[in-house]
């Protein structure tokens, strides 16, 4: 790496950058780390790393787009991307070449070709000459292992592509000495040597034979004298024979063509005398290369083809196909003055050979490709079978040939398929196979009587299964999930269908029984009445906080957080829950990822799963908190089932109790499902943490063992906003008013009377309306300043937002608090609160509605 970076300076010296391309591999990440090494070594240089971990490769290219001229790049890998992405050199290397207006360095020599310019590469060609020397030392005796010298000097060599030399015009004169230079242009002489040195002994050759054959002419008009009276008797017996018998000279011109070979080319008798027989009775696409081969033949160069087949086009333009027998014609003194050759018209034949091929093949093709395994079989014992069966049972071709087929059956199976061969079923049936290997899979059959080689034998298809079962399966996992969805929904239809008017209920109940007990000392026997009554109507709104939390209805109000300093906080209270005989662990992450949630919905998550923790743990145990950040790749989620691909925070909750079967862990996060005993437990705890991680898009997976303990883990997804963290301080008393008006709407009359006492005695003039529309008439009407208006969201005229409007339009200078037992979508979405929306959620304390109050007129967190 440090001989690039020195050598890009070298070559570029007004370079300012060193870029480095690596991905996660070995490779990548060691050239990385010597880059690293190097960077003291180039004070002047700035160094930039495009790393695969956090780059994907569109966003790698991009970055390479905009790199100034004073960059260069050095690229040792890029196999794989932070999306897992896998690339090969050809893929990616022209990519980066192409991205990159500034050069490209390398450390291997098989990247050289692919756009990268080169540099100090290793090569394993290099590599492997110097390693079959050494081997060759060994060979000849030269050196014994022991004696043979440790290599320490560095195999690598400086090697580059020409194209990108010329690309970013830069000399060779450059280059350091001894580098090599590949894909330099050839020169045209070096290029086509071959076919130059053959063109000029053909013309050579040719001028000898010219001269010969001026030198030889009177004798060989002698000789043709002399064979004129043999030649003619040869002719009509030649005439009489059923093959093509055609003799042409040195020439190629035809010197005979029997009346054979005139009928089947479709000239006359005669007429293709002294014509060129390969200009004529040739098709264009066979001239060149037979009557190259007859040159080569006359010039000594090629030995005679005694059997050949070739094309012959006959004077209507049809072409046949002739085998050929050939013999030289040679004259009295031994030279070749041409050839005669007889042949025979095959082309119907061929025809018919080529249709039977063709109709082989098709059965052939259907036969290997059926999707399916395909078997012919003689009472079991294998005859033929495709490459389907093969693939599907781990046996090779030769392997099953001749044996029994019963053997690819599950001894489980083998009674059943028995009977049905024996008894020539041909309906189809399901059954289970093995493969070599020992696997068991489910196995559908079918087979049939066919003929075959003159016997009747059976043809079966295998056909694997295992994907329509695993479908199956899937298709009950998702039913079943459906089912626990449309539960889910028709609890949250039940809690939100009960939560306003009960909600309400329980406001007159706690707003009376807490007026009550502010009036009557604690001394009085009717106090400890009044705050039993106070304590049930608490934990009846937490039964119906829990329904819509598991619903996910619950109204929430999301803020930045930090989990880790949320659960410290809270820390406290859960050691007092679970009691001194249980040891909890608080092991918080560093770096800890935010996430965007309702703070009292971690303190419901961390209060519900510790209680379970604590119930499911007999007398001294231990519970363990953690956080860390996760995150998950899509081939990571792939093979575990219900995780999300992503980043998120982790928060787990340990305990060494009593565990749970398999059984209890699929119902565990169902409504009213619980193990405890009767009056231990409502059965909401879980669901409610079910339905709090899910309405924050997040997941849970739960780990278990029976006497083991239990683990869940839960994963809320990271905030990638820039708000800062919000926190949340609690007012200790619960602050008062200073005379300020507010007008307060509410249709139940029990829970208006209730209001407005507590806010009388918290120091406020109240403004009291039992309808909309006589609120709007307050508003119309009242002299002075209306500071606030609280209004019940549920109401028979109109909604609360749009009341709150209607008055605002009539005083925009009005603040706003929304109370209601169950919002519905009215002032929040999916249970989100709107921005800068403030509500107070039924039943509520005088000191609940103090602070709240207090916080809409201040515009201030507590």
């Amino acid at each position: 790496m440090s001989d690039n970076i020195a050598l890009a300076r070298r070559l570029f010296p007004g370079i300012n950058e060193i870029v480095i391309v690596s991905d996660s591999s070995p490779t990548g990440i060691g050239t990385r780390q010597m880059a690293v090494d190097a960077e003291e070594n180039y004070p002047d240089l700035a160094f930039s790393y495009l790393n695969s971990e956090d780059l994907s490769t569109d966003e790698m290219l991009q970055r390479l787009r905009k790199l100034q001229v004073t960059s260069t790049v050095i690229a040792p890998a890029w196999y794989i991307d932070k999306e897992g992405n896998t690339f090969d050199n050809e893929a990616i290397y022209p990519r980066i070449s192409e991205a990159s207006a500034v050069p490209v360095l390398g450390t291997s020599s098989a990247n050289i070709g692919l756009g990268i310019i080169g540099g100090k590469v290793n090569s394993g060609t290099i590599q492997g000459e110097y390693s079959a020397n050494q081997a060759l030392r060994i060979l000849s005796g030269k050196v014994t292992i022991k004696d043979l010298p440790v290599e320490t000097k560095s195999q690598n060599r400086y090697m580059f592509d020409h194209r990108q030399l010329t690309r970013f015009a830069i000399s060779e004169g450059h280059l350091p000495e001894g580098a090599i230079i590949l894909n330099r242009p050839v020169p045209f002489y070096e290029r086509y040597k071959r076919e130059t040195t053959i063109v000029v002994v053909a013309f050579l050759s040719l001028f000898v034979l010219i001269a010969f054959l001026m030198w030889n002419i009177r004798r060989r008009k002698q000789v043709e004298r002399d064979l004129v009276h043999q030649k003619h008797l040869a002719e009509q017996y030649l005439n009489i024979v059923e093959v093509i018998l055609v003799a042409f000279d040195d020439q190629a011109n035809i010197t005979f063509l029997n009346r054979k070979g005139c009928e089947v080319l479709g000239y006359r008798e005669g007429e293709l005398l002294g014509r060129d027989w390969f200009k004529v009775c040739l098709p264009p696409e066979e001239y060149e290369p037979v009557f190259s081969a007859y040159k080569g033949l006359l010039d000594g160069e090629v030995e005679l083809y005694k059997y050949h087949e070739n094309y012959v086009l006959t004077k209507s333009g049809e072409k046949r196909l002739v085998a050929w027998n050939n013999v030289l014609r040679k004259d009295s003194s031994g030279s070749i003055v041409g050839l005669l050759s007889s042949g025979e018209d095959i082309t119907d034949r061929k025809l018919m050979e080529q249709e039977l091929r063709d109709s082989e093949e098709r059965f052939r093709t259907l036969h290997k490709a059926s999707f399916g395994g395909i078997v012919i079989h003689d009472n079991g014992i294998i005859l033929d079978c495709n490459q389907g069966l093969c693939d599907m049972t781990g046996y090779t071709f030769d392997e099953l040939i001749g044996t029994n087929g019963l053997r690819l059956i599950a001894p489980d199976s083998l009674e059943e398929v028995t009977r049905k061969m024996m008894s020539e079923a041909e309906e189809p049936y399901e059954v289970e196979g093995i493969r070599k290997d020992g696997t068991i899979y489910p196995l559908y059959l079918q087979s049939k009587f066919i003929p075959y080689k003159g016997r009747t034998v059976r043809v079966g298809e295998f056909r694997d299964i295992s994907e329509l079962k695993q479908a199956e399966e899937e298709r009950i996992r998702l039913e079943s999930q459906l089912r626990q969805s449309q539960k889910i929904e028709s609890v949250g239809q039940l809690a939100g269908g009960v939560a306003h008017d009960f909600n309400n209920m329980l406001s007159a109940i706690l707003g009376h029984s807490e007026l009550a007990m502010m009036r009557c000392p604690p001394s009085e026997s009717v106090y400890s009445h009044l705050k039993g009554i106070q304590e049930a109507a608490n934990r009846s709104s937490a039964l119906v906080s829990q329904l819509l939390a598991f619903a996910r209805k619950q109204t929430i109000a999301p803020k930045v957080l930090n989990i880790n300093a949320m659960s410290s906080s809270i820390l406290k209270m859960i050691r007092r829950v679970i009691g001194e005989d249980i040891d909890l662990a608080w092991s918080p992450g560093s770096d800890l990822w935010k996430i965007k949630m309702d703070p009292s919905q971690v303190d419901q998550i961390l209060v519900n799963l510790c209680v379970n923790a604590r119930d499911a743990i007999t007398g001294v145990g231990k519970i363990t908190i953690e956080t860390r950040n996760a995150t998950f790749d899509q081939a990571y989620c792939e093979v575990h089932i219900g995780f999300v691909p992503g980043d998120f925070v982790m928060l787990a909750i340990s305990d060494n109790g009593s565990g749970m079967s398999k059984d209890v862990q699929d119902h565990i996060f169902e409504p009213f499902y619980t193990t405890k005993e009767l009056g231990k437990g409502t059965g909401l705890g879980l669901a409610t943490v079910y339905g709090i991680v899910k309405q924050n898009r997040g997941f849970i997976n739960v780990y278990s063992e029976v006497n083991e303990g239990t683990t869940f883990r839960i994963y809320l997804p990271r905030f990638m906003g820039e708000d800062a963290v919000q926190t949340t301080e609690t007012a200790t008393e619960a602050p008062e008013g200073k005379g300020e008006t507010i007008l307060l709407v509410e249709d139940e009359s029990v829970i208006l009377e209730v209001g407005q006492t507590m806010l009388k005695e918290l120091g406020y003039v109240v403004l009291v309306a039992g309808t909309p529309g006589e609120a709007i008439n307050i508003a119309k009407n009242h002299a002075s300043e209306i500071d606030l208006l609280i209004t019940d969201v549920i109401m028979p005229e109109m909604n609360g937002r749009d009341l709150a409007k209607l008055i605002r339009n009539i005083r925009p200078e009005v603040k706003c608090l929304f109370t209601s037992g169950y919002t519905a979508d009215v002032i929040a979405h999916h249970g989100v609160l709107d921005e800068g929306v403030w509500f107070l959620p039924k039943p509520f304390s005088m000191k609940d509605l103090a602070l709240k109050v207090h916080q809409t007129l201040e515009e201030k967190y507590y």
